[in-house]
């Protein structure tokens, strides 16, 4: 794969989970990347860590869910 195939995939998986289209975050790059794909990949790890947090997030809600029925 060439950079910009790999420029074009990432961008194409994270354009299929934004959520906030009219964020402030850009994909651009800035004094403090040194490429495209750099950006690209930031933005993979941001978007892993949310997906991360909001399954723990509905796992706990999910236990205090159950929590609250069994008591009934």
């Amino acid at each position: 794969m060439t950079v910009n195939e790999i420029n074009r995939k990432l961008r194409c998986i994270l354009q299929k989970d934004d959520c906030d289209r009219d964020s402030i975050i850009t994909r651009c790059k800035s004094v403090g990347h040194e490429s495209d794909t750099e950006v690209l990949i930031e933005n993979i790890s941001i978007l892993i860590s949310d997906l991360r947090f909001n399954l723990e997030a509905t796992r706990r809600e999910l236990f205090q869910a159950k929590s609250l029925l069994e008591k009934e």
